[in-house]
C-alpha cells in the first residue's frame, strides 16, 4: 500500500482511497493481486422507518395537557439502524419470544393485540395480589413488542414477533424469589 492514501479503521483493516485518475474495480484488482482482500465502501441508506407517530422524526403522540411523546431511545439504541439492516439482508424484523416480567400485561391493548402469545403470573402470597391499576407491565410490554409500523402509538423495538407475558410484580411489588 505505498503511496496510497489509507486510514485504519480497526485492527487488520483499513480503508484505501482510490488514486485520482484510478479506476476503483481495477484498483481493486490491483489490491487484489497484491494479496489483500478488497471490498466496497458501500454507502446505505435507511429502508425501515416506521409510520408510528412515537417513532423519532414522525409527529409524536399526543399527551393529554403535555404536548407530546417520541420514543427517544430507539434511536439511542439504534432500533432504526438495526431494523433496517435486516430489511436491508431481505429479513422482516421478528424477534425470537421476549418475555416481559412486570407487573399484569394487558393482552387486549391496541398496541399489544395479537403479540402476546402467553401469560403467568409468580406472585408471592405477599405481593398485594395482581397490579391492574398502573399500567406498569402494558406500558413496558408497548416499549418491547407494540405493534410495529400500524400507525398508531409507539413502536416496539423488536418490530414483531411473540410475547410472554410474565407477571412477577404485584401491588406491593415483588421479591427477588417472585422474579427467580
Amino acid at each position: 500500500l505505498s503511496g496510497v492514501v489509507t486510514q485504519a479503521v480497526t485492527d487488520g483493516v483499513r480503508l484505501a482511497f482510490t488514486p485520482a485518475g484510478t479506476d476503483d474495480r481495477a484498483f481493486a484488482v490491483t489490491l487484489q493481486q497484491a494479496g489483500l482482500r478488497a471490498q466496497p465502501d458501500f454507502l446505505y441508506a435507511p429502508l425501515a422507518n416506521p409510520n408510528d407517530p412515537g417513532v423519532p422524526g414522525n409527529a409524536g403522540v399526543p399527551i393529554s395537557g403535555a404536548g407530546t411523546f417520541t420514543q427517544s431511545y430507539l434511536t439511542r439504541v439504534r432500533a432504526p439502524q438495526a431494523w433496517t439492516f435486516l430489511q436491508g439482508c431481505g429479513k422482516t424484523p421478528v424477534a425470537a419470544k421476549t418475555a416481559i416480567l412486570d407487573s399484569k400485561v394487558e393482552a387486549g391493548h391496541p398496541d399489544l393485540t395479537g403479540r402476546v402469545a402467553g401469560s403467568a403470573s409468580f406472585l408471592s402470597p405477599d405481593s398485594g395480589g395482581s397490579d391492574t391499576s398502573t399500567g406498569h407491565g402494558t406500558a413496558s410490554a408497548g416499549l418491547v413488542g407494540a405493534a410495529t409500523n400500524n400507525g398508531r402509538g409507539v413502536a416496539g423495538v423488536t418490530w414483531s414477533g411473540p410475547l410472554l407475558a410474565v407477571e412477577v410484580l404485584g401491588a406491593a411489588g415483588g421479591s427477588t424469589s417472585d422474579l427467580a
